[in-house]
C-alpha cells in the first residue's frame, strides 16, 4: 500500500466513474425504446466498461509517489492485462448465458460508456 507520509491524495473512483455511469444507464434507458432486451444489453455493456474500469483504478492508485515509481509501472501493467482479461471474461459470460442479446446495443453500451471514462479521466487530469 502507499506509504503513510505521502502527501499526494488518492483520486477519488466515484467522480471518474459517475458520468460514465449515467451515460449508460440513460444509454439503457432509451434503448427501452427498442425493447427490453435491448436496454438489458446496453446496461450489460456499460457494466462491461465500469467493472473492468474500477479494477484498473483501484490496483493502478495502490502506490503513489516518487519513491513508489517502480511498483506504479510494474502494477500499471498487471493492471492493464486484469482489465483486458475480465472484459474478456465478462463479454463471454454475456454471450454464452444471455440468450436474447442485442449486440448493437450491447456494445454500443460498451463504446458509450468507454468514450465517457476517457472524457472523464481526461477532464479529471486537465483540471
Amino acid at each position: 500500500m502507499a506509504s503513510a507520509n505521502t502527501s499526494i491524495p488518492a483520486p477519488s473512483l466515484g467522480k471518474l466513474l459517475f458520468l460514465p455511469s449515467i451515460f449508460g444507464l440513460t444509454l439503457a434507458a432509451f434503448s427501452l425504446a427498442w425493447s427490453v432486451d435491448a436496454a438489458i444489453s446496453a446496461a450489460i455493456g456499460a457494466t462491461t466498461a465500469l467493472l473492468p474500469t474500477m479494477y484498473f483504478a483501484i490496483k493502478l492508485f495502490r502506490y503513489r509517489g516518487a519513491s513508489k515509481a517502480n511498483l506504479i509501472v510494474h502494477e500499471f501493467y498487471r493492471a492493464e492485462s486484469g482489465k483486458f482479461v475480465l472484459t474478456a471474461v465478462l463479454f463471454a459470460v454475456t454471450f454464452a448465458s444471455y440468450k436474447a442479446v442485442v449486440t448493437v446495443a450491447l456494445f454500443g453500451g460498451f463504446v458509450i460508456t468507454t468514450v465517457a471514462i476517457w472524457f472523464t479521466a481526461h477532464r479529471s487530469l486537465a483540471r
